[in-house]
């Protein structure tokens, strides 16, 4: 019968708690009955659950079981068997907890649990641009405008020297953090704004925004 399961990623690293999915990529989990195997072959079942709710079994053609496994070196009859669940990181799976089971073909034992993983889904930021009051009738010489580069949403959030800030396509030098202040409003101010922010897995841009200069 079965006696080990785990989940692994694709690097063969064993899961005990959490794993990171990038949103918008392809990863496989991987389920086997390493170390142990079993004798013979196993039949898998992956299940998840969201918070306090009863798991619910994974119907998906994404999950594929490898006709033939591998033995246990050194036991020519003990099998060790895989299955794979390959999915694409979006925001339906983050937070979701997931497990697999096994049980040999010939059921001569219960199903074995592996122990529960929970899905992070990261991404880079969204981000939007405002100002403290409107940008489309500032006096030249007005104290203390204020553009304010806002997360929307990120995971994780971005450090907070992580932002970016551009006038008319070219980088203002210097200004890394999420306000960009005009002390002095000047002419030369006018134009086109964009900030944007990054975490570790990406950059996000935000809408842009004209400051329109009244002389």
């Amino acid at each position: 019968p079965v006696t080990t399961v785990q989940l692994t990623n694709g690097s063969g690293q064993v899961l005990l708690s959490s794993v990171n999915i990038v949103q918008g990529e392809s990863t496989g989990i991987i389920c086997s009955t390493a170390p142990n195997g079993s004798k013979p072959r196993a039949l898998f079942q992956w299940y998840y659950r969201k918070g306090n709710q009863s798991a619910v079994l994974i119907v998906d053609q994404s999950i594929s079981t490898t006709p033939d496994p591998i033995t246990v070196p050194g036991q020519s009859d003990i099998l060790i068997s895989y299955s794979t669940w390959r999915l694409t990181g979006n925001a339906t799976y983050h937070n979701m907890y997931i497990y697999c089971q096994a049980q040999d073909e010939i059921k001569t034992g219960s199903y074995i649990k592996s122990d529960e993983v929970q899905l992070n889904i990261v991404y880079p930021p969204v981000v939007q641009l405002s100002t403290n009051q409107s940008a489309n009738n500032v006096s030249e010489g007005m104290q203390g405008f204020v553009f304010i580069c806002t997360i929307i949403e990120s995971n994780p959030l971005p450090q907070a020297n992580s932002y970016s800030w551009f006038h008319n396509g070219s980088i203002i030098q210097g200004q890394t953090s999420s306000n960009y202040t005009l002390q002095t409003v000047q002419k030369s101010d006018a134009g086109e704004y964009i900030c944007t922010a990054r975490n570790y897995y990406g950059e996000g841009a935000s809408n842009s925004l004209d400051l329109i200069v009244q002389c």
